[in-house]
């Protein structure tokens, strides 16, 4: 075992027997990275935060368990993302932010008025676009392009198929160019 592995189940038999000090140590480790994945299911920073207090107070209150766990990243990772998927349903009513604006850069130090409009139109439309995907398909298309995760990264954070990640990323594609086609004939 590497020496990383035995720290993680030495902290985890710690946890189990109630040790605070070691399971501040552990989310100090690991925040960072749950907080990036909480956030690529909820879209904003609060939220994420309201997931990451959820999941580390049930990690608490099940600390008994903990010792038994033998991988602990996915053990953590499907946590997170289980939770964040429990709060994305319970708070579907138009509750949460939107994507951060999608921007477009046109060619050109200066723009005219005319391009600056044009610009802006696009960018809002996109947005909407974006908003209008399907849950899963828009979680996996910002993903791709505004973390520029791999489709082998995507498949494993979201526990799909690659196969699944390209079929989503073909339907935003699709969609995305159906909604923006009339600024580009």
């Amino acid at each position: 075992m590497s020496q990383e592995k035995d720290d993680i189940t030495y902290l985890l038999r710690q946890i189990s027997e109630g040790n605070a000090s070691c399971f501040e140590k552990m989310y100090k480790r690991y925040f960072k990275k749950c907080y990036s994945i909480a956030l690529y299911f909820v879209q904003s920073t609060s939220f994420a935060e309201d997931v990451l207090s959820d999941v580390f107070l049930t990690l608490w209150n099940k600390r008994e368990n903990l010792k038994d766990v033998k991988d602990w990243d996915s053990y953590l990772f499907i946590t997170v993302k289980n939770h964040a998927i429990t709060f994305l349903e319970k708070n579907r009513q138009d509750n949460l932010n939107p994507i951060d604006q999608f921007t477009i850069e046109i060619a050109g130090n200066e723009l005219t008025p005319e391009e600056k409009l044009l610009k802006k139109d696009i960018e809002e439309n996109m947005q909407q676009a974006i908003q209008r995907l399907p849950e899963k398909t828009r979680i996996v298309y910002c993903m791709a392009k505004e973390e520029y995760m791999s489709y082998k990264q995507i498949s494993e954070a979201l526990d799909i198929s690659e196969r699944t990640v390209n079929t989503h990323m073909t339907t935003a594609i699709r969609k995305l160019t159906e909604s923006l086609q009339k600024y580009f004939r």
